[in-house]
């Protein structure tokens, strides 16, 4: 099932009944903080459900809405940053990764 069937049927199905897409602005706030540019795909997906998914995952459960994604780089980049500074070994992630956490 492609991504806009997906997104389609869990609106239809009322899964996501109380979904809340992240704005453009949104969305594109994170790029220019973060010097990315996420996948259109990715994007057709925060449109959707960016700001609340309804019941389509638990709100505990993931932290990938557009509220939740600045805090959570920011605080990974500076741990790794951290951890690095005090010679833990850490898997090489190019510069501009950008976390979502599950």
């Amino acid at each position: 099932m492609g991504l806009e069937k997906f997104l389609t049927k869990i609106v239809e199905d009322k899964v996501a009944i109380s979904a809340k897409g992240a704005t453009v602005e949104d969305i594109a706030h994170l790029e220019e903080i973060h010097s990315i540019l996420l996948p259109e795909s990715y994007k057709k997906l925060m449109l959707t459900i960016g700001d609340d998914c309804g019941r389509l995952v638990d709100h505990n459960e993931y932290d990938f809405y557009v509220r939740d994604l600045n805090k959570i780089n920011t605080f990974v980049k500076e741990r790794r940053k951290l951890l690095k500074a005090y010679g833990e070994v850490l898997v090489e992630l190019p510069e501009r990764v950008f976390y979502i956490l599950g």
